[in-house]
Parts: C-alpha cells; sequence; structure tokens
C-alpha cells in the first residue's frame, strides 16, 4: 500500500475560501492545518489536523494511520511517498532513513521520497499543473466551504470531519483512473479485503500534545532527541 504525501496543508487560504470564512477559523480556534494521506490505488483518505505544522506532528499521523490498518489486519507493508520537506529530512537522505527506521519500521512502514522535481508522483494529493491540488481542492468544495461556518469550536469540527471522511471513503463515488465511479471503500473491497468495513473511517485526531505523547511512546529516548533536534535547530 502506497500512502501519497502525509504533508500538511494550510486551511487558511483565502483565495480558496474567503475571507468570511478564514476570519472565522482564526476567531473559533479551529485547526490551521490538516494532515492528509491517501492510497494510490483506493482512494483511501486520512486526516488528522493541527494547530501547527512541523515533524512530531507529521511522524504521529503517519504512525496513527498505521496503528489503525494493523487494528484492521492490514498487514501489507506500507509506503509514505512524501515530498523534500525538511519535516520528513529535506535534503537528507540519512535523516530519512533514521526516521523511517526509528518510528515507522516497527509496525511494517517506510517514508520514501518523490524523485526530485517530480511532484507529479504525488498523484491525488497534491497534484500539479492542470490537475490542480485535486484532493484537496475537493475539501475547499465539498466540505469547509458549505459546513465550516457552522462549526463553532474544536469538538465541533472534528465531529464534522469524521462525517467527511464517512462520506468520501464510503459513499462517494469517485471518477479517477480505475474508479468507475466506485467508492475508496468498495475499491479496496473488489481488491480482496474482507475485513470491517470500519477500516474506512479513520477517525481525524487533533495532534499537538498527541503527537509529542505518541512519539514518546514509542521512544522515550530517542523521542526527545528528536524533538529537541527539530525545535532548536
Amino acid at each position: 500500500m502506497s500512502l501519497q504525501d502525509p504533508e500538511g496543508k494550510d486551511i487558511l487560504d483565502k483565495g480558496a475560501l474567503g475571507t468570511q470564512r478564514t476570519t472565522h477559523l482564526r476567531r473559533q480556534g479551529l485547526p490551521r492545518y490538516q494532515w492528509t494521506a491517501c492510497d494510490g490505488r483506493t482512494r483511501l483518505r486520512f486526516l488528522a489536523y493541527s494547530h501547527r505544522i512541523h515533524r512530531t506532528n507529521g511522524l504521529a499521523f503517519m504512525i496513527l494511520v498505521l496503528m489503525w490498518l494493523r487494528a484492521f489486519a492490514i498487514q501489507t507493508p506500507v509506503t509514505f511517498q512524501t515530498d523534500w520537506g525538511q519535516e520528513f529530512g529535506g535534503d537528507n537522505p540519512e535523516r530519512v532513513r533514521q526516521l523511517s527506521h526509528q518510528f515507522l519500521q516497527p509496525l511494517q512502514g517506510q517514508l520514501a521520497r518523490y524523485p526530485k522535481g517530480r511532484k507529479g508522483y504525488n498523484g491525488p494529493v497534491v497534484p500539479t499543473g492542470s490537475r490542480g491540488k485535486r484532493s484537496h481542492r475537493t475539501d475547499d468544495e465539498e466540505f469547509y466551504r458549505p459546513y465550516l461556518l457552522n462549526i463553532s469550536d474544536v469538538q465541533d469540527f472534528l465531529i464534522y470531519s469524521q462525517r467527511w471522511v464517512y462520506f468520501y471513503n464510503v459513499l462517494r463515488p469517485h471518477f479517477g483512473a480505475s474508479m468507475n465511479e466506485r467508492t475508496p471503500l468498495a475499491v479496496l473491497q473488489s481488491l480482496g479485503y474482507t475485513g470491517d468495513p470500519a477500516v474506512a473511517i479513520f477517525p481525524p485526531v487533533l495532534l499537538g500534545k498527541l503527537g509529542t505523547d505518541l512519539l514518546m511512546a514509542c521512544d522515550p529516548v530517542n523521542g526527545i532527541d528528536l524533538l529537541a533536534y527539530y525545535f532548536n535547530g
């Protein structure tokens, strides 16, 4: 399974949402960043949120997705394909290898990067050119624009986000390559998955303290080193 671009989308985008909605997001203290991972074959998506964008939240998000898949007995290796952002090692291949080995390999996951200068590899999450930001544009058009002004606080935000994940993965037909107007869950099942369909409704969570605690639980010694590495340098 290849999960593409577990990266942080900045929801606070006036060009996409307009001034009224971005002002509402700030005033209500709602999360600014959406973390997204999308399976390249089924279009199954996983979401989480944070008030800040940094490596700790990114790693925590990937660990949570891996734990979720393993809890539903999906044991195939999982590759997270990322861009060259510093939150995932940037230009330092040794740092990428270290992060992958320390935090993802124990759950049969690995961190990989798109070939440099080939952003088209990130497929449904953040494609470039005429294809646009397909998946994120869908978030704006079908979730944030219609519903953001109805959301009053973070708890409400996560409830609406859970409904959006359910609609996207379980009910919404998709028209991309090989999707044939099927939902991501239906495609997953057509590929042989016979487990609990609840695998498609990963609950969006607010990262931050949760992310820090999770990394510390995974590696209480080196987790401290990781946080110090990021915040101090």
